[in-house]
């Protein structure tokens, strides 16, 4: 079992304090930060400077505005990846669309019944994209102008395991990125939706240089991986691998897990069997926090804080509760 501590605090205003659903760290001139990110946020990223081992309090003077209208739609900002050698933050939009839901406080069940016959798709374009922020390495100011790419979506329309679900919303098993890793200069995008017969979960691998272009690139891959039925909900690059947030692909409670994944494909054959050890091994099972007002959380973003040769030092986020609930694990390798 892991050493759960719940006493870490994140002081300040957070922006839509109870949707956080991203967050990565990195240090500024050798002081350690947070970033966080929700996706009900129409542009707006926050960082948290640390005050104490266990402590986090907002720095407004860094507050990043994204390059979007104040009119637009949310980004559904879903996760976060930090490049320490570019001081590169990588923010990543949900590329999801959506339907519309039952809304049990506010809508007469036979509202909700006609709800549920909606066959209108709502695009939701502000979400498909990728940010690149540079940041100052002395003062973590934003360093030149904020880059955004947009032609994921071209790419997932050519896929042969993606293009059938680029029209399906959501929560119906369609297109929804939630986890962002960088390793080797290579960004990997997991994701949320579609699952695939089989239980595979895609992760699309890409260049980080090709973010510079404007057309999309030729050249990417996509790698298969088995969370047990679950998806991706969020993931993170450390020694040799990844850990992932494993849970539900719809809106179910739970479960949820976290898996340490090797990286690589998990398609096998009579010519390639199965490793020993396997290429995903099963960490923790997570048991998310309930609210002061009932709500159950939904376990949504991952960051390592250090790794020894023992043990992960894991930050975990919460969506649904207030400031996004922040536990410190200690996970056993």
């Amino acid at each position: 079992m892991p050493i759960l501590s719940q006493i870490v605090t994140f002081s300040g205003k957070i922006h839509k304090s109870e949707d956080l659903s991203a967050i990565a760290n990195f240090e500024i001139d050798g002081r350690p930060y947070l970033v966080v990110g929700s996706d009900e946020s129409k542009r707006r990223v926050q960082l948290l400077k640390q005050k104490s081992d266990q402590g986090y309090v907002v720095d407004d003077d860094l507050e990043i505005t994204l390059p979007v209208s104040e009119k637009a739609d949310e980004i559904d900002i879903e996760s976060i990846a930090f490049d320490p050698k570019s001081t590169c933050l990588y923010i990543m939009g949900s590329h999801s669309q959506k339907r519309k839901t039952v809304k049990i406080t506010d809508k007469t069940a036979a509202e909700n019944r006609v709800r549920l016959t909606d066959t209108k798709i709502s695009p939701e374009t502000d979400r498909n994209r990728i940010f690149q922020v540079f940041l100052k390495p002395k003062t973590g100011k934003v360093k030149g102008e904020i880059k955004q790419t947009d032609w994921l979506k071209e790419v997932f329309a050519k896929d042969n395991y993606l293009k059938r679900f680029i029209d399906i919303p959501s929560k119906e098993n369609g297109i929804d990125i939630e986890g962002l890793a960088l390793q080797q200069n290579h960004l990997f995008l997991g994701f949320r939706g579609p699952i695939l017969r089989g239980n595979y979960v895609p992760v699309m691998v890409i260049d980080c240089n090709d973010l510079d272009d404007s057309k999309a690139p030729k050249e990417y891959e996509i790698r298969l991986v088995q969370l047990n039925g679950s998806a991706i909900r969020d993931m993170t690059a450390v020694d040799d691998g990844f850990l992932i947030i494993a849970g539900p692909m719809g809106d179910a409670p739970g479960p949820y897990s976290l898996y340490f994944w090797d990286g690589t494909d998990m398609v096998y054959g009579k010519d390639r069997p199965r490793p020993m050890p396997p290429a995903v091994i099963h960490l923790e099972d997570i048991e998310p926090p309930i609210g002061t007002d009932g709500a159950q959380g939904k376990a949504e973003g991952i960051t390592v804080l250090a790794e020894t040769a023992t043990e992960y030092r894991a930050l975990i986020i919460y969506d649904s509760i207030k400031d996004g609930n922040p536990q410190l694990w200690h996970i056993s390798k």
